[in-house]
């Protein structure tokens, strides 16, 4: 499950998975989360930048919404629209 340290670490590394496993295999933020959570970051920020805009299909929103509930906790999911707001604003 995706919590709020975990995109932590993600933004922490700024979205770049390489860096992130070039950490010794016992760091820290290589302990608490998998490359499976790490691409599932990736997805759900990719398609949260995309929810709600009027350029998706209802099934999208409705997956995407599916998708964040089943894969990210209550509190987490907060800090998720943040960081997806803060991507679409960059461009």
């Amino acid at each position: 499950m995706i919590n709020v340290e975990k995109l932590e670490i993600y933004q922490k590394f700024k979205g770049d998975i390489d860096w992130w496993a070039r950490l010794p295999s016992d760091a820290h933020e290589r302990t608490v989360m998998t490359s499976r959570e790490w691409r599932m970051i990736e997805e759900l920020l990719n398609r949260s930048r995309l929810y709600g805009s009027g350029l998706t299909a209802a099934s999208f929103d409705v997956e995407t919404e599916r998708l964040l509930r089943e894969n990210v906790t209550h509190d987490a999911r907060e800090h998720m629209r943040t960081l997806a707001e803060q991507l679409k604003d960059r461009g």
